[in-house]
């Protein structure tokens, strides 16, 4: 093959093989991953001891947009053309049947998870609990969350259904949303016998937030959905 031909070979091929997309997805997921644990290990517990939650909150969450978009963007570019929205589940188009298989997978979960926690759990006070709702925090709350969705269902997951199957994929990113919070609660309180429960919790979580995911066609669900689970936390476990 003479010069000419070798480089229009190289402009006609497609995307980069499949097994370097795979390589360079765990390598991002797992950075992402560490550095969010080792935060949550070591550093939380000094901040949230050191640092004024007012100018705290914030902070973080501008840090952690930054730490997760600039991996993300850099693969994004290399291994996928399709539109920023759409490889971020962001999409014009929703599955209106799906929508309501996920919303009432969602409402089942929120409410079997309200009612355990009405029976094991004291409630905030209403005054509190409203002005929380009205506070800088609950907002700081909502941005987080819809981030939180557009790395684990929205980027995440619409990555490893291109390489495995849905119903796979879902379970893989469930596992690593319900793991990625050990490191903050061994942190904060130890090893203890509640945590088991707390991650089955949240693995739970985020198998039905994957399934509205996919069900729905959108992350738009998924983000209503935590909003909402955080709200009940917020609820009975105020602070």
């Amino acid at each position: 093959m003479d010069r000419a031909s070798t480089s229009a070979a190289v402009i006609a091929s497609p995307r980069p093989p499949a097994i370097a997309a795979r390589g360079t997805l765990a390598l991002v997921t797992a950075g992402v991953l560490v550095v969010w644990a080792l935060h949550n290990a070591f550093a939380a517990p000094w901040e949230a001891a050191h640092v004024d939650r007012a100018a705290r909150e914030p902070a973080l969450l501008a840090l952690r947009v930054l730490a997760w978009l600039a991996p993300i963007a850099a693969y994004l570019a290399r291994f996928d053309p399709r539109p920023r929205l759409v490889a971020f589940g962001i999409s014009g188009h929703v599955d209106r049947r799906g929508l309501l298989r996920g919303s009432i997978a969602g409402a089942a979960f929120l409410a079997t998870v309200g009612g355990l926690a009405s029976a094991s759990s004291p409630r905030a006070e209403p005054g509190a609990f409203v002005g929380w709702l009205a506070s800088p925090f609950a907002l700081y709350m909502v941005v987080l969350v819809v981030f939180e969705e557009l790395l684990w269902r929205g980027f995440l997951l619409g990555q490893l259904v291109r390489h495995v199957s849905s119903r796979r994929a879902q379970w893989i990113v469930a596992a690593l949303f319900a793991g990625m919070h050990l490191p903050g609660w061994i942190a904060q309180g130890g090893l203890h016998p509640g945590l088991a429960p707390m991650t089955i919790v949240l693995l739970v979580l985020g198998l039905v937030l994957g399934y509205a995911a996919r069900a729905s066609g959108t992350i738009a669900l998924p983000i209503v959905l935590h909003v909402a689970n955080n709200v009940i936390a917020q609820w009975f476990n105020p602070g």
